[in-house]
């Protein structure tokens, strides 16, 4: 399995371990940044982060769909 797929499998959780890891870094003073430097790496980071998290999430109406079918599928079953 690639990188990229199992990052794009795990994303919220790798998103959530990221951002951790940054804040942390910053309030240890690993990194040595001005304040606009900090929202710079932090807004970059999100962006990129997003675009695997993005695919990842299903739509309220994708849910609904998804429960209606189900709900259709129980029904046809006798259940």
């Amino acid at each position: 399995m690639s990188a990229i797929h199992w990052i794009g499998a795990h994303a919220n959780k790798v998103a959530s371990a990221v951002r951790a890891f940054l804040y942390m870094g910053l309030v240890l003073n690993w990194w040595h940044l001005t304040v606009e430097q900090q929202v710079s790496v932090l807004t970059f980071v999100e962006v990129v982060l997003s675009l695997f998290v993005e695919g990842n999430t299903v739509s309220k109406v994708r849910v609904g769909e998804r429960i209606n079918a189900e709900v259709d599928r129980q029904m046809s079953a006798g259940g």
